[in-house]
């Protein structure tokens, strides 16, 4: 049972892309989706900023989540995960995991980002941070948590 995991988890690495794009082609990709999960992304709905950072994350011919993420430019060395989103279809396969540690080694390698920071929405959002490395910032009195990279 473990080795048919650890393929599927190779698979999945082998044909995840993620892929950095400009506020405008976010927005065109996800037009293509469904509704309800568009509707997450809070970072949409305001006008285009230079310290926000679009991400879509895809396999095969198929985008599976996005993500945005805040850097301020005079301090890249702290990013703030905005919006993380695995689409229905694709959660609980892998993706997830796999594609956020695509996107921590962007963080670290393009803009020397030392620590990463979020809010999460709910309890299976908490139990996914902390399988990826992050830790509660303020335990039982903020959904806050920070990960040093």
């Amino acid at each position: 049972m473990r080795s048919l995991a650890n393929h599927i988890i190779r698979e999945i690495k082998k044909n995840t892309d993620i892929r950095e794009v400009q506020h405008r082609d976010f927005i065109d990709n996800l037009r293509m989706i469904n509704t309800t999960e568009r509707s997450v992304f809070k970072s949409l709905r305001a006008a285009p900023d230079d310290t926000i950072h679009y991400f879509l994350f895809s396999s095969v011919d198929d985008i599976v989540g996005a993500c945005t993420v805040s850097i301020d430019p005079s301090q890249y060395e702290e990013a703030y995960i905005c919006d993380f989103e695995i689409f229905k279809s694709y959660r609980g396969s892998g993706y997830g995991s796999t594609l956020y540690k695509l996107l921590e080694d962007i963080m670290i390698r393009r803009y020397k980002a030392r620590r990463i920071t979020l809010a999460y929405r709910d309890q299976k959002a908490h139990k996914f941070w902390l399988h990826v490395g992050f830790e509660d910032d303020n335990p039982g009195v903020s959904r806050i948590m920070t990960k040093s990279i």
